[in-house]
């Protein structure tokens, strides 16, 4: 693991770099996923976590990427690259714990069977540019 994510942070933060290249680097096994899901659900993975969906479109960034176009005075890099937090995002960050645990109370009081399971970072073999 430790050796793909150097791999991943060497060639993808080169200026430059051929899609190809980004593309190889960014490319995932099919045993791969199931190991960094693993891996970064875990509270001292975090680095890793960031590593990872750093150079890949994830929801946070999906609506600048689906916006983005030529005329506009901003860098494709820029789009990707960003780490915009905000009063609001660290509220919910310290609050989701408490909202799942009352969305879950709600549901089954509701008869509603759900079941709410804590993941880490998934990524597609196909499309190894997205993550969620």
């Amino acid at each position: 693991m430790l050796q793909f994510l150097q791999n991943v942070e060497r060639i993808c933060s080169q200026d430059d770099v051929p899609l190809q290249e980004l593309r190889n680097a960014l490319k995932v096994s099919e045993e791969e996923p199931v190991m960094i899901e693993q891996n970064t659900l875990l509270p001292s993975r975090i680095s890793d976590w960031f590593t990872l969906r750093k150079y890949r479109i994830t929801g946070s960034v999906v609506h600048r990427v689906c916006n983005f176009y030529v005329y506009k005075p901003s860098h494709p890099e820029n789009i990707v690259k960003s780490t915009f937090t905000s009063a609001a995002m660290r509220l919910g960050f310290e609050l989701k714990p408490k909202v799942l645990e009352r969305y879950e109370a709600t549901k089954k009081a509701d008869n509603d069977e759900v079941s709410l399971k804590k993941i880490g970072l998934l990524i597609d073999t196909q499309y190894v540019f997205l993550a969620a």
